[in-house]
């Protein structure tokens, strides 16, 4: 039962989003201190960087190359960003994480971009034996390049994760509670449309404004 203290605009993202990531940052594990890396700074994203933060991750780092949503990365807890327009090249992507972690790279990264491209670079991003999460790559038949050697040489460990379990969202409901004050989670709702209206909203999600 959603509690009365939520408001809609707080709980819609609650049930795909949130639970989303907290299930999938559960089953690949963060443990305290480490380097947390997500690629994807749309709702999944979001969610994500407060979520680890949340589970004692030490720094989130957030790639994107949409500027406004890097912005509101920071705000959900993202420690450093990496916009891909300003990082074009994958090796300077690799080089800034490894000069946040004396070398290592990221503990644990999560894939919420939905671009089977940018697999092979969240392998480059890891460090030994770190920890991989996809979730985004959902699109049947999308394929892209891997190397397995840099799975296997490195010890890394790779999880795909769709959906949660049932007590996933009673959770992600407090964990809104209790947040709602640390993070703008309100910013994640851009509009309200009454039912009839429906169209409406959908056509505007369309063109991206």
């Amino acid at each position: 039962k959603v509690p009365d203290d939520l408001p809609d605009e707080l709980v819609a993202p609650a049930n795909c989003a949130l639970a989303q990531v907290l299930y999938s940052l559960h089953r690949i594990g963060v443990w305290l201190g480490d380097t947390v890396l997500i690629q994807g700074a749309g709702g999944l994203g979001l969610c994500a960087a407060a979520v680890a933060k949340e589970m004692g991750a030490a720094q989130v780092v957030v790639v994107d190359r949409i500027a406004t949503r890097l912005a509101l990365a920071r705000e959900f807890g993202a420690d450093a960003t990496i916009d891909l327009t300003e990082l074009p090249d994958p090796a300077d992507r690799v080089r800034f994480l490894q000069e946040r972690t004396e070398g290592r790279g990221a503990d644990v990264a999560l894939e919420v971009a939905g671009v089977p491209s940018v697999v092979q670079e969240g392998l480059d991003l890891l460090r030994f034996g770190g920890r991989y999460c996809l979730v985004g790559n959902i699109v049947a038949g999308a394929r892209g390049e891997v190397v397995p050697h840099d799975i296997v040489r490195a010890s890394r460990e790779v999880l795909g994760v769709v959906g949660y379990e049932g007590w996933v969202l009673p959770r992600a409901l407090d964990f809104l509670r209790r947040t709602r004050e640390k993070y703008p989670w309100h910013k994640l709702v851009s509009h309200r449309y009454p039912l009839e209206d429906i169209n409406r909203g959908f056509e505007l999600m369309k063109s991206g404004e």
